[in-house]
C-alpha cells in the first residue's frame, strides 16, 4: 500500500516494556519474531478493532464477530472468519524501526488502520457466507474470485469504475479485492456512500452490495475457522530477516540505487549561490516541469498522469535540494530532460506503474 506520512506512533502505549527494549537496533534485528512476546490485548490496535466491530452491529452484522491476531502482514486467509494485522503495529519501537526501513509501516495511523480493518473485513464476509462469494449476481458484478491472482497490478488512478478506499487503486487489482474494496466503503454507512457515489459504477457495486448482505447474510449464521494462521508466535524468522524479505518484494534496493542515482546527476548541475542573476534548482523545475511532461507524453505515448508519476522521484531530490541553484540554465535544463527521459523509458518498459500485491 501507499505511504501515508502522519503516523501516530505517539498513541501507542506500552505498560510494561518487553525484555528487548535495551538492545541496540543491530541487535534487534536479530531477535526471531516468535521471541518478541508481543500481544494485541490492551493496545491501541485493539481499540480500533472494537470501533470497526461496532460498524459491524450497526450495519447488522454483529454476529460475525470476527477474530484478528498478529502475524507479519494484514491478510485474511482462505476459509477463515478473521484476519492478521502486523506485529510492528503494537509496539512504538518497532513501528518505527519498520517505517525508517521500508518507508512505511502499513496501518500505522488511526485511520490508516480502520481502512484496512474494514478491507479485511470484506474477505471476511465473503469466507464466512459462502453463497455471497458464489453468487452469480457477485460474479456479474465484480467479476471472478477464480481469476488467477497477479503479482502486480498497474492501476489507472482516474478510473471511474471502482471505489475510492484504499490509496494505490487497490481495488483494481484483482475482482476480490474489488468486493472488499467496496464492502469497506458500504461499511462505513449508506448515507455516506450515498453522498459520493450518486451513481456510476461504484454506486452500482455498492447497491450489489447491500443486496448481496440482505439475501444471504442477514439472519445467517456464519462459517469460518477462528483459529490463527501463521500467528507471530511460530515465526522463526529474525526481525531483521523479515524485514529484507519485504524489502525484495517491494523492490526497495532497486528504488533506493535509482534515487541515488538521481542524486548524483543533481549534484552535477547545483551548488551554492555563484551570481546575483542564479536560479533555484526548484525554481527551474517548476517552470520547465510542464513543458517537459507535455514533450515526453509524446515521445512515449502514455497518458500525462504515468509522466508524472515516473518522474515523482526526481521531483522528491529536487524538493530536498530546493535552495541550491543551478549553474547554467540551458545546461541544467539538458541535464533534467535527460534524467526525466530515462525515468520515462523504464516506465514504458511496464516496470515502475507496477505494484506489488
Amino acid at each position: 500500500m501507499a505511504r501515508q506520512k502522519d503516523i501516530a506512533f505517539q498513541i501507542m502505549t506500552v505498560e510494561v516494556e518487553p525484555w528487548w527494549e535495551e538492545l541496540t537496533d543491530e541487535e534487534l534485528l536479530k531477535v526471531r519474531l516468535c521471541e518478541l512476546d508481543l500481544d494485541l490485548e490492551g493496545t491501541w490496535v485493539e481499540r480500533a478493532f472494537t470501533q470497526v466491530k461496532t460498524q459491524l452491529a450497526g450495519r447488522g452484522l454483529g454476529k460475525l464477530n470476527p477474530s484478528i491476531w498478529l502475524s507479519t502482514d494484514w491478510f485474511c486467509p482462505d476459509e477463515h472468519a478473521g484476519f492478521a494485522v502486523p506485529f510492528y503495529l503494537v509496539h512504538p519501537r518497532l513501528a518505527v524501526l519498520t517505517e525508517a526501513v521500508l518507508g512505511e509501516a502499513e496501518g500505522a495511523n488511526w485511520e490508516w488502520c480502520l481502512k484496512l480493518m474494514r478491507h479485511e473485513l470484506g474477505h471476511v464476509v465473503e469466507n464466512a457466507y459462502p453463497k455471497v462469494a458464489k453468487s452469480a449476481l457477485r460474479e456479474s458484478v465484480f467479476g471472478s474470485n477464480s481469476v488467477p491472482y497477479p503479482k502486480t497490478y498497474t492501476p489507472k488512478p482516474y478510473s471511474r469504475n471502482y471505489v475510492r478506499h484504499l490509496e494505490a487503486g487497490y481495488a483494481q487489482a484483482h475482482p476480490t479485492e474489488d468486493f472488499a474494496e467496496t464492502f469497506a466503503v458500504w461499511l462505513t454507512g449508506r448515507k455516506i456512500w450515498l453522498d459520493r457515489y450518486a451513481s456510476g459504477v461504484p454506486h452500482l457495486k455498492l447497491k450489489t452490495i447491500e443486496a448481496l448482505i440482505e439475501h444471504f447474510v442477514y439472519g445467517s449464521a456464519p462459517r469460518g475457522f477462528r483459529c490463527s494462521f501463521e500467528p507471530l508466535h511460530r515465526s522463526k524468522e529474525t526481525l531483521g530477516q523479515f524485514l529484507r524479505a519485504r524489502l525484495c518484494k517491494l523492490g526497495c534496493h532497486e528504488e533506493f540505487h535509482r534515487e541515488r542515482q538521481y542524486e548524483l546527476s543533481l549534484d552535477r548541475i547545483i551548488g551554492e549561490k555563484h551570481s546575483f542573476s542564479a536560479k533555484r534548482i526548484s525554481e527551474l523545475w517548476r517552470a520547465e516541469q510542464k513543458q517537459l511532461v507535455e514533450r515526453l507524453q509524446k515521445e512515449f505515448q502514455i497518458p500525462r498522469y504515468q509522466v508524472k508519476a515516473a518522474v515523482q522521484p526526481i521531483s522528491a531530490q529536487i524538493h530536498e535540494r530546493r535552495n541550491l541553484y543551478v549553474f547554467c540554465d540551458r545546461i541544467a535544463t539538458n541535464e533534467l530532460y535527460r534524467l526525466a527521459r530515462s525515468a520515462c523509458r523504464r516506465y514504458h518498459k511496464g516496470r515502475e506503474h507496477q505494484i506489488p500485491i
